[in-house]
């Protein structure tokens, strides 16, 4: 047996990001209260003869779904995950107002982005690590539920899943061309010679 590794063990909290801004940052979602949970499941299909058993096994499906908890319930946090939102802003300095029409018949779709959760130690070094990067590729926010409790010592928590589609752009990954559904560590690194 090897000998304990404790680098490979990955703990802590991380900073979320969503889309990027217009100078092509990406955008940082806010604090957090609770954990932020990313879950990728595969569904499978058993292929199997009476005679035989089970032979092969087919993906059906495979998804993912991450759960942001953030603490953050300003306007412009809010805006983030709510992109259908409109923000107003009044004729004193930081005067803002949300405005959040009736989202039934939205494509969301038509939100979707890229996700980056990166964690907090890598995300506070210059330059910034990107090795321990999670990135899901395309994918759209569903906000809520929204849970603002109003008392002494309510907290204002604003959850919001993000759910993965297919991917809409290739990469060359190892000299192949691959749509990646996600990725763990540096979007820089695709193989190859001298890499």
């Amino acid at each position: 047996m090897e000998a304990l590794n404790a680098e490979k063990i990955n703990i802590g909290p991380g900073l979320t990001y969503f889309g990027e801004d217009e100078s092509d940052n990406p955008v940082y979602l806010g604090r957090t209260t609770g954990e932020t949970e990313f879950n990728y499941e595969v569904e499978t299909f058993e292929i199997a003869t009476e005679e035989d058993g089970r032979f092969d096994e087919l993906v059906e499906d495979d998804t993912i779904m991450v759960t942001v908890p953030i603490f953050y319930t300003d306007v412009d946090s809010l805006a983030n995950i709510i992109p259908w939102a409109e923000v107003a802003e009044g004729v004193g300095e930081g005067e803002k107002r949300l405005v959040v029409p009736k989202a039934v018949g939205l494509r969301l779709s038509d939100y979707a982005d890229k996700l980056i959760i990166r964690p907090l130690t890598n995300a506070n070094q210059d330059p910034v690590d990107k090795s321990g990067d999670l990135v899901v590729h395309n994918c759209y926010p569903v906000p809520g539920p929204l849970n603002f409790a109003y008392s002494r010592s309510g907290q204002r928590v604003a959850n919001v899943q993000f759910v993965a589609l297919p991917p809409e752009e290739s990469e060359t990954i190892n000299g192949q061309e691959m749509y990646p559904f996600f990725s763990y560590g540096d979007e820089d690194i695709t193989g190859g010679v001298g890499e």
